[in-house]
């Protein structure tokens, strides 16, 4: 849960000297970085008396930035602004704002946008936060689309796992158990259901004999497209990822 930011008081703040200063000042940045700065001759109670006038004017600004919708500081071409889950015809507008939470997180707004809120100011951690969000993503609707091929095909298996592989996009162990990438998603939709119904022909063929390929090829009529166009598949995964 958020924390509001009428809860604490003070907020942090960063105590600065100037000589050049003749009066207490305060400034408040936009991701609410509370500076006080403090004259020749004024003391720290001083400052904090100031403060403590200050106050509503204060939390009214500081309220006011966390209310902002903004985008990041990350350079723009790397700004995520879209998730497009191919393989579920799903695709997300992404907002970003900048709270006073001590965690980033990422809610619904409707049906086709996510916010993305908390303390924006790393990149890798919005990247860690949404990769996170991907992932739990893969580990749901992966496995409704496996039970809906493995039924339409008649070909089961023994249990499945959503992970996030680095050079394969699923596999098959000798007891059946099926584990799929989680960034298939954003594979075309008939490119990830090659993936999970290539897994599902090695329940019956563990290896790549003519057997399996002459199976796979009788389930997925366009098997010889579908694999010369998986070589290219990492081009529909977001480089963050």
């Amino acid at each position: 849960m958020d924390t509001d930011i009428t809860e604490s008081w003070p907020p942090p703040l960063r105590l600065r000297r100037s000589l050049k200063a003749k009066y207490l000042r305060i400034s408040i940045s936009a991701t609410n970085e509370v500076e006080l700065v403090v004259p020749r001759g004024a003391t720290k109670a001083d400052a904090l008396d100031f403060l403590n006038s200050k106050k509503p004017w204060v939390l009214k600004q500081l309220k006011k930035n966390a209310d902002k919708v903004i985008v990041p500081p990350l350079p723009e071409h790397h700004w995520p602004f879209t998730l497009n889950f191919r393989a579920l015809n799903m695709r997300y507008a992404l907002q970003y704002k900048i709270t006073s939470a001590s965690h980033i997180r990422i809610s619904m707004v409707d049906e086709y946008t996510l916010m993305i809120s908390g303390p924006l100011l790393e990149p890798q951690a919005i990247f860690h936060a949404l990769k996170k969000w991907v992932k739990k993503q893969g580990q749901w609707y992966l496995p409704i689309m496996l039970n809906e091929l493995s039924v339409q095909i008649g070909l089961g298996f023994s249990g499945v796992s959503v992970r996030g592989q680095k050079s394969r996009w699923g596999s098959c162990s000798s007891k059946g158990a099926i584990s799929l990438n989680y960034k298939s998603l954003f594979l075309p939709k008939a490119l990830c259901e090659h993936v999970i119904i290539h897994e599902l022909c090695h329940t019956v063929h563990l290896d790549h004999s003519s057997r399996f390929w002459g199976l796979l090829t009788e389930h997925d009529p366009k098997t010889q497209l579908h694999r010369e166009q998986l070589k290219q598949g990492d081009q529909f995964v977001p480089g963050w990822l």
